[in-house]
């Protein structure tokens, strides 16, 4: 019976000290905090946000204390620390912290802390605080802007057209140059005009090779033996059939009419595109069908 009072006892005590200390704990853990912290809220000075953008970052610090508090808060935008600033906090009375910021287009955390703090001449412990530091996330896109993107799409096509139509005026005088080949060649020499002489030769009088002179030759064939205005320094023969075969040629006549209609196309290729994307478009619906 006395051992089962003085386990009670002893029982008894240790609740007793443990409620003393506990209590005294909770006393001293509540007095060590500082009434005082930085508020939740972190706003700016626009009310949208967009990329490069200049704007003010803003937080408020509130001082509930009977005394005076100063020291020093950063401002974070994800791992990059953006700017420092002193601070000072009178007795009761709640400040605004600030600092500008240059938008960028992403995801980002803003926080605000504080770093170091002073009451009545001494330094504190920021952790003492009630709330040492605040913390936002947002996420800022690009803005669609019409005037600008029809901007920058009118001035890509317009530098597209000037430079599709410099390689078509460059593709043109080159087809050109075709043609004027074909025709020295086919046309000029073929539209050399023969006639006979007193002499009984076969003479042209008008062509750039003027001057040249034609025989028969014991075959009956009609030659061209070259005279001192011909265009060329070495002996030209030229027989006359072949001349006037070349000058009725056919084939050079579809050539020209192939390299016009090719030179058609390329200065309305605008209107070419859009034909041959239409009927690619409509092959394309046409196959899907099936």
């Amino acid at each position: 019976m006395v051992k089962l009072s003085l386990n009670s006892t002893i029982f008894a005590i240790t609740i007793f000290l443990f409620g003393i200390f506990y209590c005294n704990s909770s006393a001293f853990a509540a007095d060590s905090k500082i009434n005082a912290g930085i508020l939740s809220d972190i706003w700016f000075s626009s009310l949208t946000l967009d990329k490069d953008q200049s704007v003010i970052v803003y937080s408020s610090f509130q001082n509930s204390e009977e005394s005076d508090l100063s020291g020093t808060v950063s401002f974070w935008i994800n791992e990059n620390k953006i700017n420092t600033l002193d601070f000072n906090a009178v007795s009761k009375k709640i400040i605004k912290l600030e600092s500008p910021w240059n938008t960028e287009v992403g995801d980002f955390e803003i926080k605000i802390v504080i770093d170091s703090l002073v009451q009545n001449g001494a330094q504190i412990n920021p952790q003492d605080l009630i709330k040492k530091e605040a913390k936002l996330k947002i996420k800022i896109n690009r803005k669609i802007d019409i005037e600008y993107i029809t901007g920058v799409g009118a001035n890509v096509y317009n530098n597209a057209v000037k430079t599709i139509d410099r390689i078509v005026e460059n593709t043109n005088e080159r087809l050109e140059g075709v043609k004027a080949r074909d025709t020295s060649i086919n046309g000029t020499v073929a539209g050399i005009q023969y006639t006979n002489d007193d002499t009984g030769s076969d003479r042209a009088t008008n062509g750039t090779v003027a001057g040249i002179q034609y025989t028969n030759d014991d075959t009956g064939s009609s030659w061209a033996n070259e005279g001192n205005k011909a265009t060329s320094n070495e002996n030209i023969q030229v027989k006359k059939d072949d001349i006037e075969s070349a000058k009725n040629s056919s084939l050079s006549s579809l050539k020209n009419i192939f390299i016009e209609i090719v030179q058609f196309l390329l200065k309305h290729w605008q209107i070419t595109s859009i034909t041959l994307l239409a009927l690619l478009v409509l092959w394309f619906f046409r196959r899907s069908k099936y």
